[in-house]
């Protein structure tokens, strides 16, 4: 069986990972009808179901010379992205 999707993610906030539940659901729905099936949500469904963003946490240190010029940064970015 081949899966096929035009779009995935996008502005909105559904991306790659999330796109797998409709993808399934109409995979399943044209395995058990044998046609094929487009699964198109409305963009209030999409949010609700796919929409929000991961979240992340970064603490960082700068230093600067005496005019104020950043010279450097150092950074430690934690992102909680489940399995992904």
């Amino acid at each position: 069986m081949t899966v096929q999707t035009r779009h995935t993610g996008g502005g909105y906030g559904g991306k790659i990972t999330r796109a797998v539940i409709p993808a399934m659901a109409a995979t399943v729905a044209s395995e058990l009808t044998g046609k094929t099936i487009s699964c198109v949500m409305d963009l209030q469904t999409n949010m609700q179901m796919l929409g929000g963003r991961r979240p992340f946490e970064a603490t960082y240190s700068a230093g600067m010379d005496e005019d104020g010029t950043i010279t450097g940064v150092e950074m430690n970015l934690y992102a909680n992205t489940g399995a992904t």
